[in-house]
């Protein structure tokens, strides 16, 4: 079992969290008590809610539910459904500690991996738990997630994919914030709810929501672009998605789930870039950026001397970024003053002298573009000593 301390900074929290793997009931000794350790800070808030004893926060439960899927869908695992059992054993388990049966300290619940077989989940073979606590009933949802992905334990229930159902309750009181979430591979029929929020039983309007493959370094929109929308598991193809003029792919209607997209046309002189997962959820909004990298392209540096065409050799460059300072590599000029510029990605380069022969002076800064999709040359002028 992992624990993570409270912090008097802003708002304080306490976390423990217990995961098992196990097959038989003989792995409940994995549950313990709490025990220190790690510290903590969520941000500060500017002051409590009001929240009388024991009120269940059930909407603060959902926003954390989309927190865990939107985290399992950046990390390629499938959403967690809520089951109504886990949920109601995840309540009674906070009401308990705001209650004062643990001494107003944060625990586990010893008897968590049986109670299940109680709470619609019989059929359990993985289960984990994640508990946390804060004493500011104003902590939200986004301060909890954040204190629990900071820690690996947590976070390994999170993320687990071997984890399919989730069931969140969080209690709040004079004493503080509870929150209990429990995790499980299998629950009984009828148990599932849906996914991270109310499931949606027809496709959730895309009004407002954007599709954009976008420059890696720049970020600009690239078009044209097309897209095949694909299932979670980026297998089972869905929709070919053409952008319009502006670079922009129209959303279709679609229902709560995790998607994958699977870039396959953009500009010429750009690589095709990963599939990227997006997690739906009813009533919310998304924005999916498709970061695609330009080609590496190639030319050559050219070193001349002032006044004249006449190329100068046994010069030394060093190639730095377009801010001149962080260093790239040396180049070294050949006798015509030439030197290769290999393998580099469209943008704007800094070019700083080293070394040059007698009779000349090291020039200024000097900056070149590489282009996109084209050769080049980058002309740099010694002026006389």
């Amino acid at each position: 079992m992992i624990t993570v301390n409270r912090i008097r900074v802003g708002v304080a929290a306490a976390l423990a969290t217990a995961a098992a793997l196990v097959a038989a009931p003989s792995a409940q000794a994995a549950v313990g008590a709490a025990a220190p350790a790690a510290e903590v800070a969520p941000a500060a808030l500017a002051g409590p809610l009001a929240v009388a004893q024991g009120t269940r926060l059930a909407s603060f439960d959902k926003q954390l539910i989309g927190l865990i899927n939107d985290a399992r869908a950046k990390n390629g695992r499938a959403p967690l459904q809520e089951a109504t059992g886990l949920t109601s054993l995840s309540v009674w388990w906070s009401t308990k500690m705001d209650g004062g049966s643990t001494s107003y300290q944060l625990a586990h619940n010893p008897n968590a991996w049986t109670m299940v077989t109680s709470y619609g989940a019989s059929n359990r073979t993985s289960w984990g738990e994640n508990v946390a606590w804060s004493s500011s009933t104003g902590t939200s949802a986004q301060e909890i997630f954040t204190a629990y992905m900071n820690s690996p334990g947590h976070r390994a229930n999170i993320l687990s994919a071997a984890y399919h159902y989730v069931g969140v309750g969080t209690v709040g009181g004079t004493r503080g914030l509870w929150n209990t979430t429990e995790f499980t591979d299998k629950v009984q029929a009828g148990q599932a709810v849906g996914g991270s929020t109310t499931p949606a039983t027809t496709p959730v309007p895309p009004t407002g929501s954007t599709i954009t493959v976008r420059d890696s370094v720049t970020g600009s929109v690239l078009k044209p672009s097309v897209v095949m929308l694909r299932d979670g598991t980026c297998v089972k193809p869905l929709k070919l998605i053409y952008s319009d003029a502006t670079g922009m792919l129209p959303v279709p209607a679609l229902k709560t789930g995790t998607y994958c997209m699977q870039v396959r046309g953009v500009p010429a002189g750009y690589t095709l870039p990963k599939n990227k997962l997006i997690a739906v959820h009813a009533g919310r909004v998304f924005a999916a950026r498709i970061m695609a990298a330009a080609k590496p392209m190639s030319g050559t540096l050219t070193v001349r001397g002032s006044g004249t065409t006449a190329a100068v050799g046994a010069s030394t460059f060093m190639l730095r970024d377009r801010s001149c300072v962080r260093p790239l590599r040396l180049l070294y000029t050949d006798a015509k003053g030439m030197a290769p510029l290999t393998n580099l990605t469209p943008a704007v380069y800094c070019l700083t002298g080293v070394r040059v022969p007698a009779g000349y002076k090291v020039p200024s800064p000097a900056k070149f573009l590489v282009p996109l999709n084209a050769s080049f040359t980058a002309t740099v002028t010694l002026p006389r000593a």
